[in-house]
């Protein structure tokens, strides 16, 4: 199922939030070539000086959010990382009539456990119950247009138990899951994705690799707050954050990589190295 898109539109785009990692989204829109404007409730230095202008005020105050974005005439409203952000970006971009990647139904069915489960039972790698099942986690980072995967990406998430199962690092390629595994996540995710009516942008999910298979523990339509995207980048020269914004604004996102490898899902390229994402030191490649 796809839905026609209209033409894209003019206009800054509203990013929500003012902490550190809003400001790669603020880049993001400057390299479409449209202003950013960040609205918050308390800006951080580097939000400030990236951004065209800063707005404070409540993000829980849809109808202040709302008039904002319709005084500046927002092409689109935008978040990063936050699951408390999306409700407020999806409602502000139904509201206004934008276009937008996301629903509100979408958005509540991700942030409510039990409807998630319900929505999804019978679905491949569908969470049996909120007990946690045994085995190592993995990321499965996507990208959907048109109600098709066309950027899948699985890495290893690299947890501590005594730091309260806190990411230390992504890791690519996964050593947790083998190739019928990763293809078996592609699966898991794209049954995911129709079953909660999600058509386009990025989708983020943790999996674990179980003794029965892949399973799903959670699921968010939007990008994941460690900066996966670098690693994804890094790897295949493909900016999910920019193609995220640029679909929120209705323009195609530009997902091509210049050698043509696949995309659904990513593998490594004979010679690539192992490449680590810390979300709070940066990249390294081993």
């Amino acid at each position: 199922m796809t839905r026609a898109r209209e033409a894209p539109r003019r206009g800054p785009v509203v990013i929500l939030g003012g902490t550190a990692v809003q400001v790669e989204a603020v880049h993001a829109a400057h390299a479409l070539g449209r202003e950013a404007h960040a609205v918050t409730t308390a800006c951080a230095d580097a939000v400030g000086a990236a951004a065209d202008e800063v707005a404070l005020m409540d993000l829980a105050d849809v109808d202040a959010v709302t008039r904002y974005a319709q005084h500046v005439g927002a092409a689109a409203v935008y978040s990063v990382g936050s699951d408390e952000a999306m409700p407020v970006v999806a409602e502000v971009t139904e509201r206004l009539g934008l276009l937008g990647l996301v629903g509100r139904r979408t958005v509540d069915l991700c942030r409510h456990e039990h409807q998630l489960r319900a929505v999804l039972a019978g679905a491949p790698g569908a969470p049996a119950s909120p007990e946690r099942v045994p085995g190592p986690d993995i990321s499965v980072t996507g990208f959907l247009w048109g109600g098709e995967l066309v950027f899948v990406g699985v890495s290893d998430r690299d947890c501590r138990a005594e730091d309260g199962d806190l990411v230390h690092a992504h890791t690519f390629p996964s050593r947790s899951a083998d190739c019928l595994e990763v293809h078996e996540a592609v699966v898991v995710l794209d049954a995911a994705c129709q079953r909660i009516g999600l058509l386009d942008g990025p989708v983020h999910a943790r999996m674990v690799v179980g003794p029965d298979g892949v399973r799903l523990t959670r699921l968010s339509p939007r990008l994941d707050g460690c900066h996966l995207w670098r690693l994804w980048r890094e790897v295949t020269g493909v900016d999910l954050l920019t193609a995220a914004v640029a679909g929120a604004c209705g323009e195609r996102p530009a997902l091509a990589v210049p050698d043509g490898a696949p995309l659904v899902p990513v593998w490594p390229r004979s010679g690539d190295q192992s490449v680590s994402l810390d979300p709070a030191e940066g990249m390294a490649v081993a």
